[in-house]
């Protein structure tokens, strides 16, 4: 009865510990068929003489000084490795299966801390997926996604770029307005999730409308036209420059040209 008593509160001691170290607990994040690297959350300056690590309760890694040799347990066997110097634990080929919770026992204390682990499926290469039945250089807007299969990738996020330029956080739909995009030529889409990124092959942008230049003909024309013009200012200036002279002189006061025939007649009286 005493035996079974003290058992019972042992294991009642590791769930309070487990529950308290869950409070703490990380969230980390690997890919399907990534690597799993975790530390022990304390550093144990007295130095390691035992590492348990253990996955949703299940035993992982194993190692006692002078005791127990470096084990591994289950499904963890072939693709795991503890450093029994600092406690590093790495776990490769993760897969969805491995998702859990992580804790660690240094020296037979349970570490106030685990590591909350999601195994994700990386995103895949987007495709840029025109919604618009009809688009072109005269349509004013027109609808775009950015698709692919994004099942078990947990959060994704989506950016678009124009050409060269930056990405811009958006949705996964984007709608690109004529008057905003004629003179970009293409439109990208890039979807990210916590353990990969990737983005589509440019999309030519239906909207993309290019600037005609001046043909050599037009130039031509142009030069013509203004020689025309300058011809046509000389020729108007020498049969009219009187006229137009004229028009710019400043009209003489009536008294003052009066005074100028008096004058001129007095002029003519001396003279005789």
């Amino acid at each position: 009865m005493e035996a079974l008593a003290g058992s019972f509160f042992r294991t009642a001691l590791l769930l309070v510990l487990f529950t308290s170290a869950g409070a703490e607990n990380m969230d980390t994040y690997v890919a399907v068929g990534g690597s799993l690297e975790l530390l022990p959350p304390k550093a144990t300056p007295e130095g390691l003489t035992s590492i348990l690590w253990k996955h949703n309760g299940n035993l992982v890694a194993e190692w006692v000084d002078t005791l127990v040799p470096t084990k591994y347990y289950g499904r963890f066997e072939h693709r795991t490795k503890l450093d029994i110097v600092n406690g590093h634990l790495e776990i490769s080929k993760m897969t969805k299966d491995d998702a859990g919770l992580y804790i660690v026992e240094i020296n037979n204390r349970v570490q106030s801390g685990g590591y909350s682990t999601s195994v994700l499926n990386k995103v895949p290469k987007p495709e840029v997926v025109l919604r618009t039945l009809t688009c072109n250089p005269a349509s004013e807007n027109c609808s775009l996604t950015c698709e692919g299969d994004v099942s078990g990738a947990g959060v994704v996020t989506y950016s678009w770029k124009e050409d060269d330029g930056d990405w811009m956080t958006l949705e996964k739909s984007f709608t690109a307005e004529a008057r905003k995009v004629r003179s970009v030529k293409t439109v990208s889409c890039q979807m990210k999730n916590r353990v990969s990124e990737d983005e589509s092959v440019p999309f030519k942008n239906p909207l993309f409308q290019e600037e005609k230049p001046i043909s050599v003909g037009g130039w031509v024309a142009a030069v013509i036209i203004l020689l025309a013009l300058v011809i046509l200012g000389v020729l108007v200036y020498y049969f009219k420059g009187d006229e137009i002279r004229k028009c710019f002189e400043k009209p003489q006061p009536a008294g003052a040209a009066g005074q100028r025939l008096k004058l001129d007649g007095a002029n003519t009286a001396t003279h005789g």
